[in-house]
């Protein structure tokens, strides 16, 4: 099947009974073999074409680690499959645009989503199908940012530990899930606030999740106040808790002056943000955890210029500058406890018992 200049036709391949009548039709992408004739009798389950597959790369493990650097950089890939958002049943669109072909998928409560796909493209459902939201409507890789944005961040993190996995297994090798979703995690450890509320963030601001949900946390149960009254102490916009504010209208009563109205502090928005491993490397609090990975001078000079301070708090900062990681017994809360033997604790338990009744002779 070779690619015509008028974009406007589409090949099909029409199945016709016995009675004449068109009981199927399918599409046939650019560069397909077929295997039937004009006229040819047909049966269910015979192959009507053939789609050339390019020979794959993965020969050996160098094939594919573009593919795990594509996955754990989070790029576009080069050739994406389009994916539906919304569940429904497959229909063709009656013309072709510009060379590609509509896709329009309908929702059982009416919505209507369409999609344009290449002549060249192979695609992956018939007319009258049934697809879920997430499904690919042609061949490709999908983008994972599509996968965030239509199914959710656990749905994108099994699709990478799963994608990468593939490629280790078409080499034989056996890895735990564990060492990828450790990987995945920090890619997913960003937030992007969508609505601030009444936070110290900003709209469009990206912070990490133990950010974003200590700020959450913070403004839980406070109030912001609207109207002052006679208030001496407290002004417009302020932001208090609900004893200090039932404690000045408390003292504003009693004195028969105008209390302090007030409302509901609002809390943040946002939604789930998916990074490439160099730029969340980057983007960490710590210039030394950053500086140890890419671009060392850069964030060297950054941090020189910005006079930056290090709490050293995470794991890999400690391990670069020789302390002990803060997990489990490296933490720094059991820097102050002696731990000594049974028999001391026991010996020490003992006195105690003795000065006891000497006491209270």
């Amino acid at each position: 099947m070779i690619e015509r200049k008028d974009k406007t036709l589409n090949p099909t391949i029409n199945v016709i009974n016995n009675k004449g009548e068109q009981t199927r039709s399918y599409s046939i992408p650019v560069k397909a073999h077929l295997s039937v004739d004009d006229g040819q009798a047909i049966k269910s389950g015979q192959i009507i074409a053939k789609i050339p597959r390019l020979a794959s790369s993965l020969g050996d493990i160098t094939g594919g680690l573009p593919r795990v650097t594509e996955l754990f950089e989070a790029r576009n890939p080069s050739n994406p499959a389009v994916v539906t958002e919304i569940d429904g049943i497959v229909t063709f669109g009656p013309k072709i645009k510009r060379g590609n072909k509509e896709v329009i998928i309908t929702s059982k409560t009416g919505e209507v989503s369409k999609y344009l796909i290449p002549l060249s493209k192979h695609i992956l459902v018939q007319e009258n199908d049934f697809v879920k939201s997430g499904m690919p409507l042609c061949d490709g890789a999908i983008t994972p940012s599509d996968i965030l944005r239509i199914k959710g961040p656990t749905a994108v993190q099994e699709y990478i530990v799963n994608e990468i996995q593939e490629v280790y297994r078409l080499q034989g090798m056996k890895i735990n899930d564990k060492h990828f979703e450790v990987i995945v995690r920090q890619m997913m450890r960003k937030m992007n606030v969508v609505d601030a509320g009444d936070t110290k963030f900003l709209d469009g601001q990206i912070i990490t999740k133990l950010e974003f949900m200590e700020e959450n946390d913070r403004i839980f149960g406070m109030k912001v106040v609207k109207e002052t009254g006679d208030s001496q102490v407290l002004k417009a916009g302020q932001i208090v808790s609900a004893r200090k504010l039932r404690e000045e209208n408390s003292r504003l009563r009693r004195k028969d002056l105008k209390t302090v109205e007030a409302r509901e502090a609002v809390s943040a928005t946002s939604e789930q943000r998916i990074q490439g491993i160099t730029r969340a490397a980057l983007q960490t609090n710590s210039w030394v955890s950053a500086a140890s990975f890419q671009e060392t001078t850069k964030v060297l000079n950054a941090a020189a210029i910005n006079g930056k301070r290090d709490g050293l708090e995470g794991l890999k900062e400690n391990v670069i500058v020789g302390h002990k990681i803060p997990a489990g017994t490296g933490l720094r809360v059991w820097d102050d406890l002696v731990v000594g033997s049974q028999e001391e604790f026991d010996q020490l338990m003992a006195a105690k018992e003795e000065e006891v009744p000497s006491e209270k002779v």
